[in-house]
């Protein structure tokens, strides 16, 4: 059935409204709608797509570790001899992180726990988990670490202790007893025993990731902002095992702060962003530095410098992350944080730090490629696009007078292990984050073409008209 021509004429006007007025608001009212809807996801609300990306990891993250084999320990007594690290792996694991306990606030903020499982990956590791590695002992530096500020007769008993059990620095254990099984010694039954009030270690043994592994309780309890009030603080963390300031550190070192590192507010503006890391009780700053695409995002780019680690050296306001002794540049000291075992915290073979701690050793070779920090971050949402992280634990050797292992040592900072986790944003899931950048541009050009259409269509019922009125004349005529 053919339409009649002034059926088609209306029809004609009639969509050319319909699509100029689609269009209009398309292009005036789309990329508000877009945003306010995006808003509402990428907030932390139990309905949001960003809460059930976060609750429970989606994929996989490779965790490599690397652990220092002191290869010269029978040495250590020979003057001028330096400790030797030979570096094994790397150990490959996977990890998945979820959360529990979790809490909405009255106050716009979420409290919760998070929970880290790991597991070997053998075909991806270079070296077993039964391969035997020296190191130097932690519990034995731990324990004259804190005996240096005990009585002397607690000093001597301790020396006597360790020869009783010849007991000695360097320690041979496999690479599993180490990093997550944990190891059993006599010292942290000595400690016991003795009360002594400054070496509380709350675990029954010693190891690198013990006993974190499917621990809800290892990392603490967080409370953070949801971004429901103001999106520039999504994933702020506010308290730490219920208080905002930590106490291992001063003044603004001691702050609370910083994201979780999987949740972000939009860093469009940010020349630095923190993150807040429980392993050492503080915040870590990273600078701005430039953009780069990865998986076809483009993203803001923020790395480590040498004013991650500094002492207050080359940067005034980091003084108190070393408020007793001012440190060479390139170690953090979290040894409040580790109950009062000497560590500290580096860049993998001293990257970016004094020469002087690798010169006291051998077998550091510090590549700015692969001991680096590097983040990359959406800018307009905040979404996570690429994560390159790397750092190392140390112990510090100390003379301790009364103990004789430790009375002609030279002061030093020794490697343990060292650490890299890298992330990259999975094909599907950076799909998602390209399409939530484009559908406000994509509805405003489908606007465009709603109006074009419109435009088309009024002129063919202009044209229809005037067919209408030119077949009139004739009929008229």
């Amino acid at each position: 059935m053919v339409c009649s021509p002034v059926t088609q004429k209306w029809s004609a006007f009639g969509s050319a409204f319909v699509f100029f007025v689609s269009g209009i608001m398309l292009i005036f009212f789309w990329s508000n709608l877009v945003d306010s809807f995006l808003h509402e996801e990428f907030i932390l609300s139990p309905n949001s797509y960003q809460y059930k990306y976060w609750m429970e990891t989606p994929f996989d993250i490779n965790m490599e570790v690397y652990i220092f084999n002191w290869t010269n320990s029978e040495e250590l007594s020979k003057k001028g001899t330096k400790p030797n690290f030979e570096q094994l792996g790397p150990y490959m694991y996977a990890a998945r992180n979820s959360r529990a306990n979790v809490v909405f606030n009255s106050n716009k903020t979420v409290s919760f726990n998070t929970v880290r499982k790991f597991w070997f990956v053998p075909e991806k590791s270079k070296g077993s988990l039964d391969d035997r590695i020296t190191i130097m002992n932690p519990i034995v530096m731990s324990m004259a670490n804190v005996a240096k500020k005990e009585h002397h007769l607690i000093q001597r008993g301790i020396h006597y202790f360790m020869k009783e059990f010849n007991t000695t620095l360097a320690e041979t254990k496999t690479a599993n007893e180490l990093l997550f099984e944990g190891i059993d010694d006599v010292l942290m039954e000595l400690a016991e025993k003795l009360k002594m009030k400054t070496f509380t270690i709350p675990y029954d043994r010693f190891g690198f990731f013990y006993p974190r592994n499917g621990s809800a309780s290892y990392d603490g309890n967080y409370t953070m902002w949801t971004g429901e009030d103001d999106i520039q603080k999504t994933g702020i963390v506010s308290e730490w095992n219920f208080k905002n300031y930590s106490d291992s550190y001063s003044g603004d070192c001691g702050r609370i702060d910083g994201s979780t590192g999987e949740v972000w507010y939009p860093v469009k503006n940010s020349k630095t962003i923190s993150i807040f890391v429980p392993d050492m009780c503080s915040v870590l700053t990273l600078e701005h530095q430039g953009s780069r695409t990865s998986n076809g995002i483009e993203g803001n780019v923020y790395v480590a410098t040498d004013k991650l680690f500094d002492n207050g050296v080359k940067y005034p306001e980091t003084a108190c992350f070393s408020p007793n002794e001012v440190l060479p540049s390139g170690v953090r000291d979290i040894s409040k944080c580790k109950y009062q075992a000497p560590a500290y915290i580096s860049l993998p073979h001293f990257y970016l730090a004094d020469e002087s701690y690798r010169n006291d050793i051998s077998g550091m070779k510090p590549d700015p490629e692969n001991h680096k920090i590097e983040l990359i971050i959406e800018p307009t949402h905040g979404m996570p696009v690429e994560a390159y992280i790397a750092f190392q634990a140390n112990f510090r050797i100390t003379q301790v007078k009364g103990i004789s292992m430790f009375e002609n040592l030279k002061d030093m900072m020794v490697p343990l292990l060292w650490v890299k986790v890298a992330v990259r944003v999975p094909d599907n899931y950076a799909f998602l984050i390209k399409l939530s950048l484009s559908a406000g541009a994509i509805g405003q050009w489908i606007g465009y073409v709603f109006i074009f259409l419109s435009i088309v269509l009024f002129l063919l019922g202009v044209y229809l008209e005037l067919r209408m009125r030119q077949i009139s004349m004739k009929f008229t005529l």
